[in-house]
């Protein structure tokens, strides 16, 4: 009887010479296969510009967010999503979808801050919070998932 070798699992390898493996990345992965109607853009202002309308101002304000809570980040596009990026490590992204928004942080900071996501009846999944126009996240949580997940990650 042959026995066949289990897949290896994904690792860093498997994507692009990425050295370390994160969350972020597996939410940035999922999420572009979910992201609606646009096309592949190069900027924040290009993402949020292609963004479902009612979702851009909201886009906008929690881009600021990030940009205040994580100031020495640099704003980047990976895997057609906007996200802030120290050193080559992803701490923070956030998505556009046909019915709601996501903020992407460490899971580490989600579980830290599951209760306050759960009192503000938002949907909190391993690597993210989800949103809409109905059930905004809160200025603070932002700033509290964006601080987590940057001291998280070693920053």
């Amino acid at each position: 009887m042959k026995f066949l070798k289990a897949p290896a699992p994904r690792n860093a390898e498997t994507y692009s010479g990425i050295r370390s493996f994160s969350a972020p990345f597996i939410a940035f992965e999922h999420a572009k296969s979910h992201t609606v109607g646009m096309t592949k853009k190069d900027s924040h202002e290009a993402y949020i510009a292609t963004a479902p309308e009612q979702f851009r101002p909201m886009l906008s304000r929690l881009r600021a967010q990030l940009s205040r809570a994580l100031p020495d980040a640099e704003e980047v596009i990976k895997y057609d999503m906007p996200g802030y990026q120290i050193e080559e490590t992803i701490v923070a992204g956030y998505a556009a979808f046909s019915r709601q928004c996501g903020l992407y942080v460490d899971p580490a900071a989600i579980a830290a801050h599951a209760d306050e996501i759960a009192s503000l009846k938002l949907k909190a999944t391993k690597t993210g919070v989800t949103f809409s126009v109905s059930n905004p996240i809160t200025d603070e949580l932002v700033e509290k998932l964006a601080a987590s997940s940057r001291s998280k990650k070693g920053f």
